[in-house]
């Protein structure tokens, strides 16, 4: 039974990637060499090799050159996995698509950030040159003004000057970037876990209570536990059925598979208990 077992063992991540992307498609590698029907490995098919049907949103189909509408995934040989984050068609349930601009605009403001700190990280540097220097000379300017920028060292002829030029404060700037990226990441956190104190400590929230944040946890373990039901009635449907019908024919009743979780104790009811 371990050897049967060992493929979903190993792709356990990939069967995963339906929690990001609403749904997941591994192909069954069967061995049938012994006289029997036993998985040997899985196969990861990438999304775009699969699309749905627009009068049949929720069914997938395999891309085919010859059929626009795809082809039906042949039975015993394909384990889907769904999962649904939000309502709406199968595409457009995952956690990815939910989580985009949450992701798209936290990158365009660290983006900004980075501009920002090069930009007014270091005083502005202005070089002055007289109306006679010579395009030879404004190059050696302009090379002494690059330097300062890296080395804060430079050497121009005595007749140029270089002045710094501060902008100013930049601290209110530099503060609207930090707290929309704390934001978006903040709106990933709950997308994905449900709430946030379990990955973020409350940032200029102040933080939260140690109460407060078992309670988040507490939310994240329940989204957990949904996770694991969902993946284990989807690896008795399309997993264990498969090998038992195509080995003893078909059944009343089937193995179930249970996934273990392992959960941190509370060894303070424990310790209530042994007293």
């Amino acid at each position: 039974m371990e050897e049967a077992l060992a493929p979903i063992s190993e792709n356990l991540f990939d069967i995963l990637d339906a929690i990001g992307k609403g749904f997941s498609v591994h192909e069954i590698d069967w061995e049938t060499s012994a006289r029997q029907w036993m998985p040997r490995g899985l196969s990861y098919l990438q999304p775009y090799w699969l699309q749905t049907r627009r009068e049949d949103p929720e069914t997938l189909y395999l891309r085919s050159d010859t059929n626009i509408y795809g082809d039906p995934l042949a039975p015993y040989k394909f384990i889907t996995h769904k999962v649904k984050a939000k309502s709406g068609v199968l595409i457009r349930g995952g956690l990815a698509r939910m989580a985009c601009w949450a992701f798209l605009f936290s990158n365009y403001a660290i983006k900004d950030w980075v501009t920002f700190a090069e930009a007014y990280g270091q005083p502005l540097r202005v070089g002055k040159y007289d109306v006679s220097a010579t395009p030879q000379d404004i190059e050696t300017l302009l090379t002494a003004l690059r330097s300062l920028g890296t080395d804060a060292a430079a050497a121009i002829p005595k007749n140029m000057e270089i002045d710094f030029v501060d902008a100013g404060n930049k601290t209110a700037s530099v503060d609207i970037y930090a707290r929309l990226t704390e934001y978006f990441d903040k709106q990933t956190s709950k997308i994905v876990l449900g709430q946030t104190l379990a990955t973020n400590t409350g940032g200029s929230s102040g933080g939260g209570a140690y109460a407060l944040g078992k309670v988040h946890n507490e939310v994240r373990e329940d989204i957990l536990d949904a996770d694991v039901k969902q993946l284990e009635a989807t690896l008795v449907r399309d997993y264990v059925k498969p090998v038992v019908d195509l080995n003893l024919g078909p059944q009343k009743k089937y193995p179930a598979i249970r996934l273990r979780i392992n959960k941190p104790e509370d060894l303070t009811a424990l310790v209530s208990r042994g007293g």
